[in-house]
C-alpha cells in the first residue's frame, strides 16, 4: 500500500501538469478537482503608466510574454491569464496601489435596485423580470458610457444585450436621480454600492452578479495580481505588485522591483509575484491546540522549493468564510489573535500547532457552507506598534502598560516595551524563534476517526520547530494585573489594535489600596519600635520617658480609624453614580479590599496599646 501511494503521489502531479494546459481546463471543471490537485485560478492585471513611451502594440506583446513567464514560476499549480486592468480600476492600481482595498472597489461598483414606492415594484424579483417588464433601467448620465463600455464584451449572451438596450441616462444631477428613485418615479436603476446605504428602505436590492465587475471575478478566481509599471527618476522601470486573495478577500502587502530594461519586465513581474503570493491551506479538523491542514494545489508541486509549497515552520493566518446558497459570502472574518504554525506533514497534508489569545478559535461544527482557510503570513516591516485601547471605547487608550515577550510554548518572559501616552508599545523582535508545541495524538490506523486512547494523567509529548516568521506571545500587564496574551507576528502589519478590558477602576483602586497598605506597614513598624522602646524604659524604671513614648503610641492610627479610611475609599471607588465596573474588575477590586482588611485585622489590633498601658501603669511614682 505504501508503495502504491508513493507511485500515485509521483505520477499524478506529472500527469495533471501535462494534461491540464492541453485540455484548457475550464473554471468549473478546475473547481471540481480535489483541493490538493486543483490549480490556483490566477489573473494578472497590468497597469502601465501612459507617460511611458510605449505604443499599444508593446503593451499587447508584454501581456503575451507574461503568461509563459508566470507558468515557468508556478508550473502546473496555477492556471494563469493576464490582461490590461479594467478601466474603472486602472487609476487606483497605477497611482494608489499601496492604499488599494477590495471594499473601496466594491463600493464603487454598480448594483441593481427596484424602487419600493413604485406601483409595479412587487412584480420585480430578478434581472430577467426587469428585462421583460421594465421599460428602462436608469442610471446617472455620467455613468452611462462607462457601463455601456464594460458590457460590450459580454453581449454575446442575450440577457446582457437586452439589459444594455434598456440602459437610460437619467436627466439632471445624481441627487435628482436618487430622489426620483426614492419617491417611486423610477422603477429600476443601477446605482453605486456606496449609494445603496443612503437609500434606506426606499429601494430593494436585486442580487445580480455582473460578469464585468470585480464581485463576479472574485467568485471565479483564487488570486488576482494587481501590477503597476512606472518610470523612476533614473529612467528605470518600477514594478509594484499586490495580491488580491479572492477566497477570503484580503489584499496582501506591496512588493516592489526595479529593472533597467523593458525586456526584463515580464520576468521581473513573474518572479516578484512570488513574494506577493500567499499559498492557501484548508483546515480539515481542529481542537484546542492542533489543526489538520490540506494544502491547495500541493499535489501538483514537484520541486523542493516552490511558491505554492508550504514548508515546516511556516506561520499561517486563519480566516472563516461562510457562504449563502448562491456561493456569495455572508461572513469573511480574520480570526483575531490566532496563528497556525505548520509543524509536520508533506506538500498535501500537514499538522499545525495553534497559538492564540482567545478560547477555542478554530473549534466548531463543520458544514458545507463554512470554510476555514489559512494564508501564509508575509511580514513587510521591521516592527509593529501594539495600540492598546478599552473595549467599550477604543478612543480611551491605556498608557503605562507593560508588555512582555514569550517564545511560543516556553516559559521564558522578557520585558519588551511600555505603552506611551497614546497607549502604543513598539514590538521590534524580528528574529524567528524556535517554538515548542504539543505533538498531536495520532489517529487510529483502522477507522481514522477516533484518536487513540491516551492516559489523561500523562503529559503531552513536546517537540520543537524552527518558525519561519517572528511569531511571539506578548503579555500585557497593567499594574499587578495581566490584561491579555496576544500572539503577534512582528512586521505583519504596521499597527495591531488590541481592545482590552476596561481596567481603569481596578487600577484606581490598586493605587489607593497600595497607599493604604504602605501606610499600614509604616504604622506597624512605628508601633513595634515604640513598644520596644517602652519595654526598655519600663525595665529601666523610667516612668516619665515611658509615659511620653506611650502617648506617641496612643496617637498612632488604630484599627478602627484605618478601617473607616478603607471604607471611605471603597465607597468612592464603587459609587453608583459612576460608570458600571466590569465583572472581572469588580472581583479583583473586592479581592484587594478583602486582603487589606485581613492586614488590618492581623497587625493593627489594639491589644498592643493596652499591654503597654498596663506595663507603664505598674511603674511606681
Amino acid at each position: 500500500m505504501l508503495l502504491l501511494d508513493r507511485i500515485f503521489r509521483m505520477v499524478v502531479p506529472v500527469v495533471l501538469g501535462t494534461l491540464l494546459p492541453c485540455l484548457a481546463v475550464s473554471t468549473t471543471s478546475a473547481q471540481e478537482l480535489p483541493w490538493e490537485f486543483s490549480p490556483y485560478r490566477m489573473r494578472l492585471w497590468l497597469s502601465i503608466d501612459p507617460a511611458l513611451p510605449c505604443p499599444a502594440s508593446v503593451h499587447e506583446k508584454l501581456l503575451e510574454r507574461l503568461r509563459p513567464q508566470m507558468e515557468i514560476v508556478y508550473g502546473p499549480t496555477a492556471d494563469i491569464d493576464a490582461q490590461a486592468t479594467p478601466r474603472s480600476l486602472f487609476s487606483s492600481i497605477l497611482r494608489e496601489l499601496d492604499q488599494f482595498t477590495i471594499q473601496h472597489i466594491l463600493d464603487s461598483e454598480f448594483v441593481l435596485v427596484v424602487g419600493r414606492n413604485h406601483p409595479d415594484s412587487k412584480e420585480i424579483r430578478t434581472l430577467e423580470t426587469i428585462v421583460e417588464k421594465s421599460e428602462a433601467i436608469y442610471l446617472a448620465s455620467s455613468n452611462l458610457n462607462e457601463v455601456k463600455r464594460e458590457i460590450v464584451a459580454f453581449e454575446d449572451e442575450s440577457i446582457w444585450k437586452r439589459m444594455s438596450d434598456k440602459l437610460v441616462g437619467a436627466e439632471g444631477s445624481t441627487a435628482d436621480f436618487l430622489a426620483k428613485l426614492k419617491t417611486g418615479d423610477i422603477l429600476t436603476a443601477l446605482i453605486r454600492r456606496s449609494e445603496l446605504e443612503t437609500m434606506g428602505r426606499s429601494v430593494r436590492f436585486i442580487p445580480t452578479r455582473f460578469p464585468w465587475q470585480l464581485d463576479s471575478l472574485l467568485k471565479t478566481h483564487d488570486k488576482i495580481f494587481a501590477v503597476s509599471i512606472t518610470a523612476t527618476t533614473d529612467e528605470q522601470f518600477q514594478i509594484q505588485i499586490r495580491e488580491i486573495d479572492c477566497v477570503v478577500r484580503v489584499v496582501g502587502p506591496l512588493v516592489t522591483a526595479t529593472v533597467p530594461l523593458w525586456e526584463a519586465v515580464p520576468r521581473a513581474i513573474a518572479y516578484a509575484s512570488q513574494n506577493a503570493f500567499a499559498p492557501l491551506a484548508r483546515i480539515e479538523d481542529a481542537d484546542l491546540k492542533t489543526a489538520q491542514l490540506r494544502i491547495r494545489a500541493g499535489g501538483l508541486v514537484m520541486e523542493e522549493e516552490h511558491p505554492a509549497k508550504l514548508m515546516i515552520g511556516d506561520v499561517l493566518q486563519p480566516y472563516v468564510r461562510r457562504d449563502d446558497r448562491n456561493g456569495v459570502p455572508t461572513l469573511l472574518q480574520n480570526i483575531p489573535w490566532t496563528y497556525v504554525a505548520m509543524t509536520s506533514g508533506d506538500s498535501v497534508n500537514a499538522h499545525g500547532s495553534i497559538f492564540t489569545g482567545i478560547r477555542s478559535p478554530l473549534a466548531g461544527r463543520k458544514n458545507k457552507r463554512t470554510r476555514k482557510i489559512c494564508l501564509r503570513v508575509r511580514p513587510v516591516t521591521d516592527s509593529t506598534d501594539l495600540q492598546m485601547g478599552v473595549v467599550i471605547d477604543p478612543k480611551i487608550r491605556i498608557p503605562g502598560a507593560e508588555v512582555y515577550r514569550r517564545t511560543p510554548g516556553t516559559e521564558d518572559l522578557t520585558f519588551e516595551s511600555r505603552s506611551d501616552w497614546r497607549g502604543i508599545a513598539t514590538l521590534g523582535e524580528t528574529k524567528s524563534p524556535v517554538a515548542t508545541y504539543d505533538v498531536p495524538v495520532p489517529r487510529d490506523a483502522e477507522g481514522g476517526e477516533e484518536p487513540k486512547k491516551v492516559d489523561p494523567n500523562k503529559k503531552p509529548e513536546k517537540a520543537t520547530v524552527q518558525l519561519r516568521a517572528p511569531l511571539y506571545l506578548y503579555y500585557v500587564k497593567h499594574g499587578n494585573t495581566l490584561l491579555a496574551r496576544l500572539p503577534v507576528v512582528t512586521g505583519l502589519s504596521e499597527v495591531e489594535i488590541a481592545a482590552l478590558p476596561d481596567d481603569r477602576r481596578r487600577l484606581e483602586s490598586e493605587a489607593f489600596i497600595k497607599g493604604v497598605q504602605s501606610e499600614i506597614l509604616d504604622i506597624v513598624a512605628r508601633r513595634q519600635i515604640l513598644a520596644t522602646r517602652i519595654k526598655q524604659r519600663v525595665q529601666e524604671n523610667k516612668k516619665a520617658e515611658a509615659g511620653s513614648l506611650l502617648k506617641e503610641l496612643q496617637e498612632e492610627k488604630t484599627y478602627e480609624s484605618m478601617s473607616k479610611q478603607l471604607d471611605m475609599i471603597q465607597g468612592r471607588i464603587l459609587a453608583s453614580d459612576r460608570e458600571k465596573i466590569p465583572s472581572v474588575s469588580q472581583k479583583r477590586i473586592d479581592q484587594m479590599f478583602n486582603l487589606t482588611r485581613q492586614m488590618l485585622q492581623r497587625y493593627l489590633q489594639d491589644s498592643l496599646v493596652r499591654d503597654m498601658e498596663l506595663a507603664v501603669g505598674k511603674l511606681g511614682g
